[in-house]
Parts: C-alpha cells; sequence; structure tokens
C-alpha cells in the first residue's frame, strides 16, 4: 500500500512539472498580419508563445521582445529585425534594405529558410547558442554573417555569397560551421579573428579573396573535410596559435595542394590532404520576388518594378502577353514600365530567371488631359467675337 502511495506521489508530481512547462503556452494563438498591417503592432498586441504568420507583401522591419515563433508566407521586409530576448523563431521571410537584415542581442534563438539581401550587414549575432540554417544570404556590402563575442552558435546549410566578407567571427567559441556554400565574397569566405575551439566541417568554399583566413591569435580550432576550391589564397594564416586541419586522417580538400601535406603558414598544416573534393550538397531552389509595385497596385505614372533573384542567371519580364526582355541588374534586378504604352485597367506583369517565377497584377490609371486656362478662354474670345458679328 506504502508503495502505491508513492507510484502516486510521483505521478503526481511528473503532472505538476508538465504542467509548469505547457502553462506558459497554453495560450498562444495564431495572428496574422495582412499587407497595409503593421507586424510591430501585431507583436506588441502579441503574447510570449503566439505565432506570427505573415501574409504576402512589403512590410518595414520590427523589433521582438517576446518569445514568438514568426513565419513568412511570400512576405518582404524592408529594414531591420531586431531579435531582443530569447527563444524566437524567424523563418521564410526575405529581409533587404537595412543596415543589418536580423541583428540578434539574445540566445537559443532559430533564423530558418530567410534570404537577406542589400544590407549593409546581413545577420549580426551577439548571444549564444542561436542556430542559423537553411538560409540565403548574399549581395551584402559587408558581413554577411557577423558572430561577437558570442559562444556555442550553429551556422549549418547556408548559401552565403557575393558579399564584402562571408563569414566573420570575432572571440567567439566553441561555434560548429557547416555544410554550407561559401563562394564569390571579396574578401574572405570564413574569417576566425581571436577565436577558439570552432569547428569548420564540410563546407564548399570557393572563388573568394580569401577562402578562409585566421588571425589575431585564433587557436584550437578545427578544420576538416571542407573544399577550398579557387579562391585567390586558398587559407591564410596571421599571428595565430596551432589549430587542427585534419581529423581522424580526414583532412581538406585543395584545388591547389601538389603534395602529401598542405602546408598553411605559423606551423599550421593540413598533414591529411584529400585528393579529391568531398560530396557537400545543399538543394535549395532559387526564388524569384517583384519587390515593388506590390500586387494590386494603381499605377497612375511610368515607374521602375524592382525585385530580388537569388540567383545568378539573367531576369526576364513580359507585360501580359508581350514579348520576354531582359531587366537590368544582378541580384537585385528592375525595368523601366512606360504606361503610355498600355491600356487602362489591369495588366499583369510576369518575371522568370532559371526555373523560378513569379507575377503581380496592376491597375494602369492614367490622368486625364486639362486644357489650358489660356485656351479656354481664347476659346471664349472666339465664340463671342463671332456671335457678335452674326447676331
Amino acid at each position: 500500500m506504502a508503495g502505491k502511495i508513492i507510484n502516486m506521489k510521483k505521478i503526481a508530481l511528473l503532472i505538476y512539472i508538465a504542467l509548469l512547462l505547457i502553462l506558459p503556452y497554453a495560450h498562444s494563438r495564431e495572428i496574422f498580419v495582412e499587407m497595409g498591417q503593421s507586424i510591430q503592432d501585431a507583436i506588441n498586441a502579441s503574447m510570449s508563445g503566439d505565432k506570427i504568420v505573415i501574409l504576402s507583401g512589403v512590410y518595414r522591419g520590427f523589433s521582438v521582445d517576446k518569445t514568438l515563433y514568426i513565419e513568412g508566407r511570400d512576405a518582404i521586409i524592408e529594414g531591420e529585425i531586431k531579435i531582443l530576448v530569447n527563444n524566437v523563431s524567424v523563418e521564410n521571410l526575405v529581409i533587404k534594405d537595412a543596415l543589418y537584415g536580423i541583428e540578434i542581442k539574445s540566445s537559443g534563438n532559430a533564423i530558418r529558410n530567410c534570404s537577406i539581401v542589400n544590407c549593409s550587414n546581413g545577420l549580426h549575432i551577439e548571444g549564444n547558442e542561436n542556430e542559423i540554417v537553411g538560409n540565403k544570404i548574399f549581395k551584402n556590402k559587408y558581413y554577411a554573417i557577423w558572430v561577437d563575442y558570442s559562444h556555442n552558435n550553429k551556422i549549418i546549410s547556408n548559401q552565403i555569397y557575393a558579399n564584402g566578407h562571408g563569414m566573420y567571427a570575432q572571440h567567439a567559441t566553441n561555434c560548429y560551421i557547416a555544410q554550407n556554400i561559401i563562394e564569390n565574397n571579396e574578401a574572405s569566405g570564413i574569417r576566425l579573428q581571436t577565436c577558439a575551439n570552432v569547428t569548420v566541417k564540410n563546407n564548399e568554399i570557393r572563388n573568394n579573396g580569401k577562402g578562409i583566413y585566421l588571425c589575431c591569435r585564433s587557436k584550437n580550432n578545427l578544420i576538416y573535410q571542407n573544399n577550398f576550391i579557387d579562391n585567390k589564397y586558398n587559407a591564410y594564416c596571421s599571428n595565430v596559435g596551432e589549430n587542427k586541419w585534419s581529423y581522424n586522417g580526414k583532412g581538406n580538400y585543395w584545388s591547389d595542394c601538389f603534395e602529401k601535406i598542405y602546408e598553411i603558414g605559423e606551423k599550421n598544416v593540413d598533414e591529411c590532404p584529400a585528393k579529391k573534393p568531398w560530396s557537400i550538397n545543399i538543394c535549395q531552389e532559387n526564388k524569384i520576388y517583384i519587390t515593388y509595385p506590390v500586387n494590386g497596385s494603381k499605377i497612375k505614372e511610368n515607374t521602375v518594378v524592382r525585385g530580388v533573384y537569388e540567383g545568378n542567371e539573367t531576369v526576364m519580364y513580359k507585360i501580359d502577353n508581350g514579348s520576354w526582355e531582359k531587366a537590368y541588374g544582378k541580384y537585385i534586378w528592375g525595368f523601366y514600365l512606360n504606361i503610355s504604352k498600355l491600356n487602362e485597367g489591369k495588366h499583369t506583369i510576369f518575371v522568370k530567371a532559371g526555373s523560378a517565377t513569379d507575377s503581380i497584377n496592376i491597375y494602369v490609371e492614367k490622368e486625364r488631359e486639362k486644357k489650358s486656362p489660356a485656351f479656354e478662354l481664347i476659346f471664349l474670345l472666339l465664340a463671342f467675337f463671332i456671335a457678335r458679328k452674326f447676331f
């Protein structure tokens, strides 16, 4: 009997603990934000645990000061997203035209499947145990990802390309950088500055200024099973400690390695360079977006149609059933829309690049030409003189 009482007490304790964990989120709701509404207003009206769903459209940036799940559905954010509290999730957004695309000043957050483009800096992290997974970060002026005085962050399966710098970490420890495609960044693919115990594994690093750049007393980092291909300098070290460039007999593939070992400098050596590239696959389709004008806009004058394309193929456009023409620009594209060639009413703008497509409807409203007062006055005077002569 005593044993049954003890078991019942254990069960009651477990139920109590479960309720404590569940109750803070028992009230969670889905809050939908439509074009023309404010995301910030929705966040201000929400409670921790809620889900904010941002529907198709173009919106301003926002700050998150509650633990929320934020999901975009073909939504574009023009401006910065600032995350100020822990355990926030942001998914499926396009973020553009900001000083920082996303600025994280907290821990335990997740950024997934977002595109960050045309910002001064893509993503800035000042916090621990954040996960950056499956994003496309491209054509940003300075840093695609900047990890600052942070620890235990995971950066996995991202595509980082056409930025000033790819990934930059300073005073970071115990971070895990894996399965990323890092290419065509002007200065460096990965830069570790005063970093320790960072693992860099299974990344494709190609056509950057420096493939990987270690400096400023970086030490005890593990770098293996990466492909370093056709960077100006595949690896570069300056004022560093000892780092490991292979693990269990598995080193990196170097496109300029013709020896049994690969010497990097400052006592850093890959003793087991791979003879052929490692298999690194990230399957993410490139998407194309029309960012201006928005769907359903009334167009009263000539304008520039603008958008974003995640790939580097040529962007083509057409109006209604017209012929396809070439837009200008790479990644950030546009074309001039002359409405004098269009009838009033509804028209559809189509764009395509690679296998990606997008379209919007616009409504052309031409302003009526107004007769000048001088013309009307002359007409009245002429009518007056004619009337006097004949009547």
